[in-house]
Formats: structure tokens, C-alpha cells, sequence
């Protein structure tokens, strides 16, 4: 899954850097991006006569871009977009910014956290992967291959991450 990639992922760059022989150790995983997960107070909501419809939606418009028109010309049309201005919606800091009919604030009825997330999810074949890419400095590829499974075995990998080589270590293994 994702989530073990996520976790799992920088692990075996940084074993892997520690490493005699290997040198140049890099990983196309970029873990830097934010989310923010609101737990809403359903109880709470109620009591001040929101439904988590009404929250998501009032979200959905501070954070989101809806359609408002469509300006139609001789030649061209134009769609206008309803959003929020950006100086609005920079950080998860912006979620205190929104209110329910002017006096209720988000704060009131949902709690928040800040967490990290990969910036993209890159895919070999259907399921989600990791690429590390590395060189090696007076390393066999034999050597290679049987120091990468031993770190993964110390580790302790979980079953459910597949590791495969590609490029000169594939075609060692081929062979």
C-alpha cells in the first residue's frame, strides 16, 4: 500500500546509504507534501444544527472552484469560476478562517491534523512503487544483489513489499 511505501520506502534508502560500496543512493519518493485529516464532531454539529453535508459543502466552497457561468461570445465562451482568493486558502493554518452562518467556526465542531503525504505516487504496472537507484564502487553485481536481500531480511520488509531489480541487476539476475 501507499502507506507502507511511505514508510517503508525511506528506510531502505537511508539502509541502503549506510552500505560499503554503494554510492549515489536515490529514491524517486517524495514524502514532503501536506494533508490536513478533519474529524468531524457529529454531536457537536448537531447540537448547533449542522449535517456533514453542510460541513463538506461549506468546505468544498472555501477550499474548492465551482462553476458560476458560462459567458457565451460570437466566436468563444468563457467559463467563470467561483474560488476563494488565494491569499484564503494557502495553508491548513486557513481552515480557522471558516465559519458557518458567520458564527460558528469549524473549530467548533471538527478537529484537525496536519500530516505528511507523498507528493506523487509513482506505479509499476497497477500497484504503487518505489524506484531507488544507486551506483557501486568496487562492488560485484553478484555482491550487489545478495547485500540489497540481506538488508531487506534485517530490516524485517514487510511480505507485502515486492523489491525487483531493474537495469544492470536485472539482467545479473537473468542470467
Amino acid at each position: 500500500t501507499v502507506a507502507e511505501l511511505a514508510t517503508w520506502g525511506p528506510k531502505l534508502l537511508a539502509g541502503l546509504r549506510q552500505l560499503p560500496g554503494f554510492v549515489d543512493v536515490s529514491a524517486d519518493q517524495q514524502n514532503g507534501g501536506l494533508r490536513v485529516l478533519l474529524d468531524y464532531d457529529r454531536i457537536a454539529a448537531a447540537r448547533l444544527g449542522l449535517t456533514a453535508q453542510q460541513i463538506d459543502s461549506e468546505l468544498a466552497s472555501s477550499f474548492g472552484q465551482s462553476l458560476a457561468s458560462v459567458m457565451y461570445r460570437e466566436r468563444n465562451q468563457y467559463y467563470v469560476v467561483l474560488e476563494a482568493a488565494p491569499h484564503h486558502t494557502r495553508s491548513p493554518a486557513d481552515l480557522a478562517n471558516v465559519y458557518f452562518g458567520n458564527r460558528t467556526p469549524l473549530a467548533s465542531v471538527a478537529t484537525s491534523q496536519i500530516k505528511t503525504m507523498p507528493l506523487q505516487i509513482n506505479h509499476t504496472g497497477l500497484f504503487p512503487s518505489v524506484t531507488v537507484s544507486f551506483n557501486l564502487v568496487g562492488m560485484a553485481a553478484g555482491d550487489a544483489t545478495r547485500e540489497v536481500e540481506a538488508l531487506q531480511s534485517r530490516m524485517g520488509m514487510p511480505a507485502t513489499i515486492h523489491g525487483a531489480f531493474s537495469g544492470t541487476l536485472e539482467a545479473f539476475k537473468q542470467s
